[in-house]
């Protein structure tokens, strides 16, 4: 493969494509070159920071006002939704930085209604997108969305939830067939407490926390919901969860064994840094090997956001764009479940 068709396969994995005036301008870069730019980007990228009119707490209200609160939360967060994949389609973004935020929005699935929370939970991705898998787990877990969507305020001493611990397990770090129903009994018991308030801030309810001792694959101790994840991450098997999940993603559907392994083996050495398991990917022979080019179809939300950028479309009106997802079957902050929309 030559210099200019690294470049483009470059960019419609680790991005959305390019626009004809970032084409023009990127077409002669060397692979390094263009991949130390899109990292360049991400670490220079700053929140989101949208106007969110009104109180969060539609629990206090009732009747009609409850449910016109619902109505403009709602739409805030489709508007929300329009502005990141405007985001994605603008060359003015940093598309490596949406394009791994709309990764982990896959991966940390979660269903939000709520502006504030939805706002909350894509500043925590894309504060993480790049960073340490391990802080990145640690702040998920104490997501006020996610931990609403998977049932934690219900998790208390006298009546454990287990919904959330086994997800973090199952769906987040470590992959089912690498714990015990026992793991996911003394989890919850850790998690008991994490919990929200009506502003929508996380808070942890000591009284409801479950102090005692518990016995986590193969260790005791008076574990909390920070020593559960460590112990989570001194398994080889989490990375060994993660890095397939990477590999579908951005290279192909069909995982090589040998491949991952060299990903898994640098997320270990790194103590979970993901920029440098994604800059391995990225600057691979293998990774632009004719078996792995064109082979993987787009998701809907990479579909239109390619489209626009490609095409320099901007200003849509959102009941477009929401209509447009709905019928393409990818409603960003809306996934059909807790693991997220099928790829491939």
């Amino acid at each position: 493969m030559n210099s200019e068709n690294k470049i483009k396969h470059l960019h419609w994995r680790a991005a959305f494509g390019l626009s004809p005036t970032e084409w023009q301008a990127r077409r002669s870069w060397t692979v390094s070159q263009a991949v130390d730019n899109l990292f360049d980007g991400a670490a220079a990228t700053a929140l989101v920071e949208p106007a969110l009119d009104g109180d969060y707490r539609p629990g206090k209200m009732l009747g009609k006002e409850r449910a016109e609160k619902q109505k403009e939360q709602r739409q805030f967060v489709a508007e929300l939704g329009r502005e990141w994949i405007e985001r994605m389609a603008s060359p003015k973004s940093s598309s490596l930085l949406e394009k791994m935020s709309f990764f982990w929005h896959g991966h940390f699935a979660c269903t939000s209604s709520h502006g504030l929370l939805a706002v909350r939970q894509l500043n925590l991705l894309r504060t993480h997108a790049l960073g340490n898998f391990r802080d990145m787990v640690r702040a998920i877990a104490r997501d006020p969305a996610l931990i609403r969507f998977l049932n934690n305020q219900q998790n208390k001493k006298r009546t454990p939830n287990e919904n959330f611990a086994r997800e973090v397990m199952e769906l987040f770090t470590i992959g089912r067939g690498n714990y015990t129903e026992t793991d996911v009994k003394q989890a919850a018991r850790a998690f008991t407490g994490w919990s929200s308030n009506l502003t929508g801030e996380f808070v942890f309810r000591q009284r409801q926390h479950d102090f005692a001792e518990k016995a986590f694959m193969g260790q005791t101790g008076n574990f909390d919901g920070d020593d559960i994840i460590d112990i989570i991450l001194e398994r080889e098997e989490t990375a060994n969860f993660i890095c397939p999940k990477i590999y579908a993603y951005f290279v192909k559907t069909e995982v090589d064994e040998s491949h991952v392994g060299e990903l898994a083996t640098t997320f270990r050495k790194t103590d979970y840094d993901i920029a440098a398991v994604m800059r391995q990917l990225f600057t691979n022979d293998w990774f632009y090997a004719p078996k792995n080019v064109a082979n993987r179809i787009k998701s809907p939300v990479e579909l239109l956001a390619g489209m626009m950028r490609q095409l320099e479309v901007t200003g849509l009106q959102t009941k477009g764009v929401v209509a447009i997802q709905r019928v393409l079957g990818q409603l960003l902050f809306h996934p059909p479940n807790v693991a997220g929309w099928p790829g491939g």
